[in-house]
């Protein structure tokens, strides 16, 4: 666990946690993290984060919900490989939350390993969305109590596939007046297959938007530039 730090990097690293369920491997609350060539092998929650981190070059490995995302996270040239949801996104206002470029997103299609019994030894499987966002909390009481995460983000530039089902991404709370999707975004441009080949996006989550070459080249690019999405700072790796 990486807790309340700032301007620090980690490179070259494995973390192994043999713990099976919602168990963080790497847990990270900091600001201007540099993650450089990590092995991460987890389960539940295998990577959680907070506050601003960049990562290069790394491969994560989990359960499901494999990023536990609340920091604004810069993801380049990295692998996620997941046997369930890969990101529960919970980017707080204000900031940006998740983005890979350049990166790969590999459903494992295996059973949740929770799931596996003695009464049901083939388990159970779940859908390796590339996000979710569902409702999450009490059914009772004040809103603020069992709130969910109008602002989150997850955009994808430049990424390779397998396994992902159509939808993509999901489940997300419905809308309703005390929750909007009108500033969550769920974004995606030249998604691909592994051997490259564009991705069909026609049944597509209908919250999600999928980014034009033309019409959203500037945003392309922004979302491509590390010091836009990290707040003005430039991560240098050494």
């Amino acid at each position: 666990q990486l807790h309340e730090v700032s301007d620090i990097q980690l490179s070259d690293f494995t973390i192994q946690n043999d713990f099976i369920g919602q168990a963080e491997a790497l847990l990270v609350r900091g600001d201007r993290v540099i993650i450089d060539n990590m092995q991460l092998n987890g389960s539940g929650d295998a990577l959680t984060t907070y506050g601003s981190i960049y990562m290069q070059n790394s491969e994560l490995i989990g359960d499901g919900d494999t990023i536990l995302g609340y920091a604004t996270l810069f993801c380049l040239r990295c692998t996620i490989k997941s046997v369930g949801p890969f990101t529960w996104t919970r980017t707080p206002e204000g900031q940006h939350g998740n983005i890979f470029v350049d990166s790969e997103m590999i459903y494992l299609d295996q059973p949740l390993p929770w799931s596996v019994t003695e009464d049901n030894p083939e388990g159970q499987k779940t859908r390796g969305v590339l996000a979710r966002l569902p409702f999450n909390g009490p059914r009772e009481g004040p809103r603020h109590e069992r709130s969910n995460f109008p602002f989150a983000e997850m955009v994808l530039i430049n990424t390779r596939t397998d396994g992902i089902p159509p939808e993509g991404w999901g489940p997300v709370e419905e809308e309703h007046a005390e929750f909007s999707w009108g500033k969550i975004h769920l974004w995606e441009f030249n998604t691909m297959d592994m051997e490259g080949n564009p991705v069909d996006m026609s049944e597509r989550h209908p919250l999600v938007r999928v980014l034009d070459a033309e019409a959203d080249a500037e945003l392309i690019a922004n979302y491509s530039d590390p010091t836009f999405i990290l707040n003005g700072w430039t991560p240098e790796v050494k």
